[in-house]
């Protein structure tokens, strides 16, 4: 007899339910750690990633347990979208929540409300106002993108670069700065 054939693998099958079983984003862990740090790339794959999050029906015991698990000095032991949140909206949770804080909508919450992600990574305004005032200040819906995606003012008009009227993906934005070096790049490309 082959004692190659005796061996098998073990049961697998009879392991307990575990809350991760019923998560939206079950296979798809590389999607919820953006590659990029920042930037239109990074805001995409974060929306991306909080578009599932949203209706997931285990998202509070994700949220629950990366809370629990992750450091509390910082976003140095915090990676990637958990329960709906990045590392640095968690870490903000827990500095709130040790300070017996309510929680704010942030910035991206209120962009994820009002926006519908199209095919080719389209972004639509679903709303009918187009000024959003947040901590005092009021943005466009392409201020708001833009605020998200580059953490800094627009210089200039910002206009969609996908010829799609009304897009507010971040990717798709340009400034007149980015406009320059386009121009730039192609004159001396040439």
């Amino acid at each position: 007899m082959n004692r190659l054939h005796d061996l098998r693998a073990p049961d697998t099958a009879a392991r307990a339910y575990h809350w991760r079983d019923d998560a939206a984003c079950f296979g798809r862990a590389a999607l919820f750690l953006p590659r990029k740090d920042y930037g239109p790339e990074y805001l995409a794959s974060t929306l991306k990633a909080k578009r599932i999050c949203e209706n997931c029906p285990v998202r509070k015991a994700c949220l629950d347990e990366a809370m629990a698990t992750e450091r509390a000095d910082g976003e140095g032991g915090r990676a990637g979208v958990r329960g709906g949140l990045t590392p640095r909206e968690r870490t903000a949770r827990y500095s709130r929540q040790r300070r017996g804080i309510p929680e704010p909508a942030t910035l991206l919450d209120q962009y994820l409300r009002r926006t519908e992600a199209l095919d080719d990574g389209h972004v639509r305004w679903t709303v009918s106002t187009n000024n959003i005032a947040y901590l005092g200040r009021q943005y466009t819906p392409m201020q708001l993108a833009w605020a998200l995606a580059t953490r800094r003012e627009p210089e200039g008009l910002l206009r969609t670069g996908c010829g799609l009227a009304g897009c507010v993906a971040a990717e798709h934005l340009t400034d007149a700065a980015m406009r320059r070096a386009r121009s730039h790049t192609k004159r001396y490309a040439a």
